[in-house]
């Protein structure tokens, strides 16, 4: 599953998965462009699940990773289309609802050796 990320005129940039696809009866994009923030986020869903994802702007590190191993695992995310594009998500509180992120516990630390 590729994920290519780089910087065009100070904004980073990450393409992730199927990104160049268009809008199909296959295919369901998302976008939202933020002028004021300088953010635009294009997500593409097929079944419901993402699947590829375009993501400009400052804060977009935070969340290039996250997104790229829901679209490479194809686990569902927790939120709706509309909530993931207009972004950012409280994605601690997703992934703890979800039970994909739990507390961290002594002995997960000891077993870590910190």
């Amino acid at each position: 599953m590729a994920m290519n990320t780089t910087s065009v005129l100070g904004l980073p940039i990450a393409s992730l998965g199927l990104w160049q696809v268009t809008d199909t009866a296959e295919y369901r994009l998302q976008s939202e462009l933020s002028e004021g923030k300088r953010e635009y986020r294009k997500l593409v869903f097929k079944d419901g699940k993402l699947v590829g994802a375009i993501l400009v702007g400052p804060r977009m590190n935070a969340e290039a990773g996250i997104l790229h191993n829901f679209i490479r695992t194809g686990q569902s995310i927790g939120v709706t289309a509309d909530q993931l594009a207009a972004g950012p998500v409280s994605w601690g509180r997703i992934l703890h609802d979800n039970r994909l992120a739990g507390a961290v516990t002594h002995a997960a630390v000891a077993r870590a050796g910190v």
